[in-house]
């Protein structure tokens, strides 16, 4: 049985109490489906996170309502325990833009500490899964709860690491334009690592392979290929084949959400990276305007 730390950034000393996580049948999942996150108590220690493939009732639109039922229903794998109080239910939801509001019974405001933290993350690893939703912000009984920690919950703050053989499992924050409309979209997807990755090249490598969103369309010529990539001083020197250079387009405004798909995607999901270089064959891209030099991310993009 494989497992990982679990890390929720922010509330770091909490989890060192052994929170692990394991997801299950990654290769195998149908087309379609979501991972529905509970506690596992296989080894004992009830303070592990696995995730169970869970697959939309066909005909039915509304995906979040599903998934929360399916979620507070509890697991169907043995194994695998529910980590919400019992007796708790959804009052209400409703979707803010990119945020979804939920609103739980007074059940949930038992939870504390770790235990609390881990219901935290089921919530947010199972919902940010959904197009469109980026965090999740909870309320019990229609207030913020003085005993519930109500920033957003963000799936990307979760990062899953295991043992020095095992890969490590991070939600990376994918930047690409929009299909209909202006500006730049985010998609979460969870990338496994291993000792020989560097998170900058697995996250560039995913923005190659263009986005799995239908609401989004790829930005990266095609035959592009990362050569290198090097940080010195928080700049990220990204160093791109010939085919990215004579591919740019010589549109402005597409040129632009091409360079900030890389830089907002780099320099947001790597720590020790506050602005992003652009190379091709080694040589610095010479680019009209303010697109050239080092250039930090423009989250003012985002549509």
């Amino acid at each position: 049985m494989k497992k990982r730390r679990l890390f929720l950034m922010g509330i770091l000393p909490l989890l060192l109490a052994g929170c692990v996580l394991r997801s299950v049948g990654e290769n195998a999942r149908p087309e379609g489906s979501y991972q529905l996150y509970f506690l596992e108590t296989a080894d004992g220690s009830g303070a592990a996170i696995a995730g169970e493939t869970w697959l939309p009732e066909e005909g039915k639109d509304d995906v979040i309502q599903a998934l929360l039922s399916a979620l507070l229903a509890g697991p169907t794998q043995p194994g695998l325990t529910s980590p919400f109080p019992a007796g708790v239910r959804l009052l209400g939801w409703e979707q803010e833009d990119t945020r979804l509001h939920l609103d739980l019974s007074e059940q949930y405001e038992g939870l504390s500490g770790v235990d609390q933290t881990l219901a935290n993350s089921c919530l947010a690893l199972t919902l940010c899964q959904v197009e469109g939703v980026e965090s999740v912000y909870l309320t019990v009984e229609g207030a913020e709860s003085p005993f519930l920690h109500s920033e957003e919950l963000r799936a990307e703050r979760v990062i899953l690491s295991g043992a020095e053989e095992e890969p490590v499992a991070f939600t990376a924050t994918l930047w690409f334009p929009q299909r209909e409309g202006e500006g730049l979209g985010v998609e979460y997807r969870r990338l496994l690592l291993t000792e020989e990755d560097s998170l900058s090249m697995a996250v560039l490598s995913a923005l190659l392979e263009g986005p799995r969103y239908e609401s989004l369309r790829p930005v990266i010529p095609e035959g592009t290929e990362v050569l290198g990539v090097a940080t010195e001083e928080g700049v990220c020197h990204v160093d791109l084949s010939q085919a990215f250079l004579d591919a740019l387009p010589d549109d402005g405004a597409e040129l632009r959400l091409l360079v900030y798909s890389i830089v907002n995607t780099v320099a947001g999901n790597v720590e020790a990276v506050e602005s992003v270089q652009l190379r091709a064959e080694g040589e610095p891209i010479r680019l009209p305007g303010e697109l050239s030099g080092p250039l930090v991310p423009d989250l003012t993009l985002e549509y």
